[in-house]
């Protein structure tokens, strides 16, 4: 028991969540109901992304100046797999397989983003850069990124000062095919509607227009 930290649903709706006072990660019923211990770990600060059922994405929360890990946890036997880390300000977003991973982290000051093939070993440097959390794959072509793209650029300092609210950013939407290694802008809600929009958490309707 105990006040709860970060929570995602997975797919047959089941509970995944950590603890603000502990460092395990726990899976329950929807209402909370059978509890029980995924993970012991020295970290407790954590961001889960569900890939299925059994097994989910695990992140340590992201600084510039702090080096973070990647990692995945099978639900079924409580494996946890090194994906990537130690790096710094490192922030990831799997695909809806498990299989490819798009993941930003701090170099010199700059933030550069990369899309991995966990089965190949072969990955692709994204440009324009941003944060893995203001993207989403496509579930109909596995190659294919959709991001918000600020269009000053990140800056210094990321993603530290936009989780706390000091930064934020007017961005463009644009297609990434890390197969091609091709990119190219969809839309510009400030040209085309005078919005400036700070995107986050993106989704895809069923026909991914």
């Amino acid at each position: 028991e105990g006040d709860v930290g970060e929570a995602t649903l997975l797919a047959n709706n089941n509970l995944i969540y950590t603890l603000k006072d502990g460092a395990g990660v726990y899976t329950s019923g929807f209402a909370g109901d059978k509890p029980k211990l995924a993970l012991t770990s020295d970290f407790k600060s954590w961001l889960i992304q569900p890939i299925s059922n059994t097994s989910v994405l695990l992140s340590t929360k992201p600084s510039s100046k702090a080096e973070g890990y990647v990692y995945t946890l099978n639900l079924t036997n409580g494996n946890l797999t090194k994906l990537f880390g130690p790096l710094m300000g490192l922030t990831a977003l799997s695909n809806s397989d498990g299989k490819r991973l798009l993941y930003a982290n701090t170099t010199g000051g700059k933030v550069v983003l990369t899309a991995q093939s966990l089965t190949t070993k072969t990955s692709t440097n994204i440009l324009p850069a941003t944060l893995p959390v203001k993207c989403v794959w496509s579930k109909s072509v596995g190659s294919i990124i959709i991001c918000g793209v600020p269009n000053s650029g990140l800056g210094l300092e990321v993603p530290d000062l936009w989780y706390q609210g000091v930064t934020d950013y007017t961005d463009k939407i644009w297609r990434f095919n890390v197969d091609t290694d091709t990119a190219e802008i969809l839309l510009d809600p400030k040209s085309e509607f005078g919005q400036e929009v700070d995107m986050t958490n993106l989704t895809l309707d069923t026909e991914e227009k």
